[in-house]
Parts: C-alpha cells; sequence; structure tokens
C-alpha cells in the first residue's frame, strides 16, 4: 500500500509571506525612526548641541551620540514639519540605499 502524505501548501506559502511582511514592516518602521533619530543628530551638530547637552556623552563625544530628538529638544531649534518630513525622507532614502548596495554585494561574492 503507498502512504499518501498531503499538507496545505497555500497555506504554508501564506504564512511564510506573512512572516515575511511582518518582518519588512518592522524594519521599515525601524529604519523611518533611524532616519528621524539621524535628522536630529546631524541638526544637533550642526548647532553645537553637544556644548548644553545633558548627556556627558554628547559633550565628551563633542557630537551628538545620543537619542537625537530628546539631545536636539534643548536648542529650541525648530523646522517645519514639511522640512523635516523631506529631510527625513532623503536620509531614508540613504538608508535604503546602503541596505541595496550590501545585499547585492553580498550576492555578488557568492
Amino acid at each position: 500500500m503507498t502512504k499518501i502524505v498531503e499538507w496545505d501548501d497555500a497555506y504554508l506559502k501564506q504564512c511564510e509571506a506573512n512572516e515575511r511582511r511582518g518582518a519588512v514592516e518592522a524594519l521599515t518602521d525601524a529604519d523611518w525612526l533611524e532616519a528621524r533619530r539621524q535628522l536630529f543628530q546631524e541638526l544637533s551638530d550642526t548647532y553645537a548641541g553637544y556644548a548644553s547637552c545633558p548627556s556627558a556623552k554628547c559633550r565628551r563625544a563633542r557630537r551628538c551620540v545620543g537619542d537625537g530628538p530628546e539631545c536636539c529638544a534643548q536648542l529650541q531649534v525648530g523646522i517645519p514639519a514639511d522640512v523635516e518630513r523631506d529631510l527625513c525622507d532623503e536620509i531614508y532614502h540613504e538608508i535604503q540605499q546602503h541596505r541595496r548596495d550590501a545585499a547585492c554585494s553580498g550576492d555578488a561574492s557568492r
């Protein structure tokens, strides 16, 4: 007698797709947060925010090494929301380019 083994292949593929989608969404969210943090670090560095930063790490490093928005808050330098969004878009774009380039160079070495 032949043993028949069956499973719900469509269901397993859907589960894998959902897991991948969730991982990509989490990574995307993390990259947007990183872009915003980097923007505020650069803004703080531009205005020498480290000099009056409450973080001793920033003062010692003479640049922003902490949480960008928190460190930058003491500067009282505001930027319009649309400008902040545009700058975050640029930084996010750079992050994605670096990620793509790293993935491509990793593939080329195999």
